[in-house]
């Protein structure tokens, strides 16, 4: 049997919010579902749902964390893509 691991709510949210801009950049903003940030994040998609409510609220969280990543490191070629 494999350990579940438990994680504080703010960390796992990080995780989720990784994931989330992995595919973003990788395959677009566009592709972004529930569905391909669980299996990327390596959890449940009911676990994306209770730390993100809607995919418009994680959405909207990897387009202001990209700002933010921009405002540090504004030459970033991932992100002007």
């Amino acid at each position: 049997m494999s350990k579940i691991e438990y994680l504080k709510k703010e960390v796992r949210r990080d995780q989720i919010l990784s994931a989330a801009m992995d595919i973003a950049l990788i395959e677009g903003y566009e592709r972004l579902t529930r569905d391909g940030v669980a299996i990327t994040a390596k959890v449940a998609s009911g676990q994306v749902n209770r730390i993100f409510n809607t995919m418009p609220q994680l959405k909207r969280a990897v387009m202001r964390s990209t700002v933010s990543m921009l405002e540090k490191n504004p030459t970033d070629e991932r992100l002007l893509l």
